[in-house]
């Protein structure tokens, strides 16, 4: 980009899962993002160690159970967006500010989604009329249009094709339809479990008592509709200390029945806990969409959040990285997998240059992490197998061709990125990955007809076990599961100008 402001666009067909602006220095070794998110358990523990025990049930309906599910799945799939493009504008060093467009099509909703939406709409209006009286007089959708990060404290409306504010669900209420879906989706969770069949179990003890059901529905809507509000003097105080006698034995009974139950099922409820997190550290921008149209173009500006910097060592160091001219930007974004389309375009204003742009995505990472552990859990039974055992050999160099295949794949994918950026991949950093390759592709009849048993790999690698472990080492210290893609890269100087100079 030039000083005028010209800009890049990227446009990919699998959308990424992480987006950063990172030199081309160092596309090699990609950071995974940080982690933001508040402790599962501990956030909803401090909630049920501090909220009073209600002596009725919270106001918390099947109804908005099932709409705050809704608006949650379609904030996270966004199956409705057809297009997403965020428009980054650098000012100065420090100074950006982001607009993102979303290209809406509401036939993209599924029945349910659909359903979930005029729902909220009759339960939000207090009008006698039917179903279809009521559709039929107020022809909106409810519609979230993305999850917006609780550091925004400033207010963000919404906005058509035509700079027409559009109507959104206040942050209230949103908080209580999510607070209601999850105490629905946590009892089925719950119910689920075989425990739960028995009377004697702390689940059906949980399930039978309803001031423990009552406090899990009141620490929920505490978490979610108080999240902004910290923990005051009292709070702490009274998370930190130990039950005293002037506490009610019912009340603590209660509370450590809810925490225990919580604590044994918690890698069954991880999946839970991480929508929590969502819930917990972002809001949902939904707004009222025309029904009696399909495609809606949505904007709005949403701040850009740096992130805290280390204390700088000397003033003279500070002085002379602010006056150097040249820094680095890097931005992060999740967008989900099933997106159709991302754009990201960046714009200057006059007097600043981009010198390159890097475009880098994790959209391997699940698939390399798993690809790793496998490698390693062949090893040990490669260590271990039997040549006397025919069926467990070949077993094992079926899954043995399956997981090097794979490895295979990822990596010819890493080196056609390095390719097409013109980055050099060094040779020693994957040793053992590209001799387990070699040697897969250079194996004859990996599956042979007249040899059923036949087992080409494991008679041709002996030294198998140690690379197993060294080739999944490998991929997850260089980061594997992030691909790159250079959209501008400075031209290499010519070195017989720079001697002359």
């Amino acid at each position: 980009m030039g000083k005028n402001g010209r800009k890049r666009r990227v446009e990919r067909d699998e959308p990424p899962a992480d987006v950063r602006r990172i030199p081309h220095q160092r596309h090699t070794v990609p950071t995974p993002p940080p982690d933001r998110s508040e402790p599962r358990v501990p956030a909803l523990e401090r909630a049920i160690r501090t909220v009073p025990i209600p002596g009725a049930p919270p106001p918390l309906s099947r109804e908005g159970a099932a709409v705050g599910l809704a608006f949650l799945d379609m904030a996270l799939r966004q199956n409705h967006i057809r297009r997403l493009t965020e428009r980054l504008t650098f000012v100065e060093h420090g100074v950006a500010s982001r607009t993102t467009e979303v290209d809406v099509r509401l036939s993209l909703l599924d029945p349910r989604q659909r359903e979930a939406s005029h729902l909220f709409q009759r339960l939000s209006s207090r009008s006698a009329r039917t179903r279809r009286e009521e559709e039929a007089a107020t022809p909106t959708i409810w519609v979230p249009v993305t999850r917006i990060s609780r550091l925004s404290v400033s207010p963000i409306d919404v906005v058509d094709a035509a700079g027409n504010k559009l109507p959104r669900l206040t942050q209230y209420e949103t908080s209580r339809l999510l607070a209601s879906g999850l105490y629905r989706l946590l009892k089925g969770i719950l119910t689920s479990q075989p425990e739960s069949r028995r009377r004697d179990s702390g689940i059906s003890r949980l399930l039978r008592q309803e001031r423990a059901r009552w406090l899990i529905q009141a620490a929920l809507i505490a978490l979610l509709t108080e999240r902004s509000r910290p923990l005051n003097d009292t709070d702490a105080h009274h998370v930190g200390r130990p039950a005293t006698q002037t506490d009610r034995l019912d009340e603590r009974d209660i509370r450590e029945l809810v925490l225990s139950v919580l604590r044994a099922h918690e890698a069954q409820l991880e999946p839970y806990f991480k929508l929590v997190d969502v819930a917990l550290n972002d809001y949902l921008l939904v707004a009222a969409l025309d029904v009696t149209k399909d495609d809606h173009l949505l904007s709005y500006d949403a701040p850009v959040h740096l992130r805290e910097r280390a204390p700088v060592e000397s003033p003279l160091s500070a002085w002379s990285r602010s006056t150097s001219g040249r820094y680095c930007i890097q931005y992060l974004a999740q967008v989900p997998a099933g997106l159709r389309s991302y754009h990201i375009v960046a714009e200057t204003e006059a007097g600043v240059h981009i010198e390159a742009m890097s475009l880098v995505t994790d959209v391997d990472a699940t698939r390399t992490r798993e690809l790793a552990t496998d490698l390693k859990a062949l090893a040990q039974r490669v260590r271990k197998q039997k040549p006397d055992r025919p069926i467990e050999t070949r077993l094992l160099e079926l899954e043995l061709q399956g997981a090097l295949g794979r490895l295979s794949e990822l990596f010819r994918s890493r080196q056609w990125d390095a390719n097409e950026a013109g980055v050099d991949v060094w040779e020693g950093a994957f040793r053992d990955t590209r001799g387990l390759i070699e040697r897969y592709l250079s194996a004859e009849d990996l599956i042979s007809e007249q040899d059923p048993n036949s087992t080409p790999l494991l008679r041709a690698m002996l030294p198998i076990p140690a690379m197993l472990e060294r080739a999944a080492e490998e991929l997850r210290e260089h980061d594997v599961g992030s691909d790159f893609s250079v959209v501008k890269r400075r031209k290499k100087p010519d070195l017989r100008t720079v001697d002359r100079a």
